[in-house]
């Protein structure tokens, strides 16, 4: 009982503070602190932030195909192995209808917010198993709920709850 209440204290401040810093970073996005390689200004769909729970240090990442997302390549293997399970059990998921794209959305698995914000934690010495993350929408900076290619990717992760 007495871990339960610490956990559940440190999964709140872990909220509380990446709610803070994921309204900051937006803020600073729309003010043109982040460009497009064009000059452009930058708007991702979803922000996300992943909270490594040893360190508290946050990690921030951004939906799509641009030049802040990581090839493949740069995802650790850790990362890339449920990535890889993920676009598996999609494909194999007889209900789904992405199942032909390997994925369980209409966008791929390693397109996600939450994919870039915590292989910058995991780049970091944070572990799978002990991170917390909290995502976004870039336009109204409301809670973003975690899609189900991110529900298989990051299972038993911790996840925001608003």
């Amino acid at each position: 009982e007495e871990v339960a209440r610490y956990d559940k204290y440190w999964l709140d401040v872990a909220e509380k503070t990446s709610n803070e810093a994921l309204e900051k970073h937006i803020a600073y996005i729309k003010n043109g602190g982040i460009k497009k390689p064009t000059g452009g200004k930058y708007n991702p769909a979803k922000v996300s932030a992943t909270v490594d729970l040893n360190t508290g240090d946050i990690y921030f990442g951004y939906n799509g195909v641009n030049k802040f997302n990581p090839s493949k390549t740069e995802i650790v293997p850790e990362l890339q192995q449920r990535i890889k399970r993920t676009k598996n059990l999609a494909a194999n998921a007889i209900d789904n209808k992405y199942a032909a794209n390997m994925s369980f959305e209409k966008w791929s698995v390693d397109n996600c917010a939450e994919i870039y914000s915590s292989n910058n934690a995991l780049r970091n010495g944070a572990s799978l198993d002990n991170i917390f993350i909290n995502t976004k929408f870039f336009k109204t900076v409301e809670y973003a709920e975690p899609c189900k290619n991110c529900q298989v990717t990051f299972e038993k992760c911790f996840f925001a709850e608003k």
